[in-house]
């Protein structure tokens, strides 16, 4: 399952997987106006990796339509 929120420029999509044994989550962050990522799925990571085209192009066709305006 993902979520989305829009806080700023920052992106965050919080993933949920969920198991027979287990649910674990992972955070990934987007920096949208200087496209960077964060890279650890930890909760709060920083975004500094620099970001591809491909990436981009992922978030802006995927994750940024599924952002609620509240």
């Amino acid at each position: 399952m993902l979520e989305y929120k829009l806080n700023g420029d920052i992106l965050e999509v919080k993933q949920t997987i969920f198991s027979f044994t287990k649910t674990s989550r992972e955070y990934w962050y987007y920096n949208i106006r200087d496209w960077k990522k964060s890279s650890t799925g930890q909760k709060n990571d920083i975004p500094r990796q620099s970001m591809t085209q491909e990436d981009i192009e992922w978030v802006k066709r995927f994750y940024l339509p599924m952002v609620k305006n509240d």
